[in-house]
């Protein structure tokens, strides 16, 4: 999962050549690095001695760390789940920095891995991995089309097509469609 978000990350803001700063990163993930968790905890049960690099891998701000530590710079970040309504909170999250003035730009990150099979009865349809990496920024009220955010992968799914589609603008029960996709 974190080779998967890092690389949208790095995708969005740039190469190494040619960097292009964010003023925040926001990584957002319902169940974080599961595969990495349950095998943590088998070796708890089996009181096995754990892996300091599998630790580090497995908490939920890894990510925005690997992307620093790739490009060299400290980036604020927020590492953040909510459940189904995830990407709606990283949105959320997204608006108020921008709205406050805390940031000018902002990456937002979303990576989720279909769930192992240990906790398979949980799950609610996710059936492959999804990751990808949006650059924010507040929008004038004109131009775009809008991706509506909604619950669920389903929902996730859905604002990824629309992004590909070509909106450029984003709206949801929480966020007005003054964010804007850079």
């Amino acid at each position: 999962m974190e080779r998967l978000a890092v690389r949208c990350a790095l995708g969005v803001l740039g190469g190494e050549e040619t960097p292009e700063a964010t003023d925040e990163l926001i990584f957002c993930s319902r169940h974080g690095n599961l595969e990495t968790f349950a095998s943590l905890l088998r070796g708890v049960a089996g009181n096995e001695l754990l892996s300091p690099m599998a630790f580090s891998g497995s908490v939920h701000n890894a990510v925005p760390g690997h992307v620093g530590q790739i490009r060299n710079e400290r980036i604020r970040h927020t590492a953040l789940a909510a459940g189904e309504r995830t990407l709606m909170a990283g949105f959320i999250e997204a608006y108020t920095r921008l709205v406050c003035g805390d940031a000018s730009d902002v990456t937002l990150v979303y990576a989720d891995l279909s769930l192992p099979d240990l906790f398979g009865e949980l799950t609610d349809g996710l059936a492959h991995d999804l990751a990808f990496a949006v650059r924010l920024r507040l929008a004038d009220e004109s131009g775009g089309g809008i991706a509506g955010i909604a619950d669920g992968w389903r929902g996730v799914e859905a604002f990824i097509e629309a992004l590909r589609q070509g909106a450029s603008r984003i709206a949801g029960e929480a966020v007005t469609a003054r964010l804007a996709a850079a």
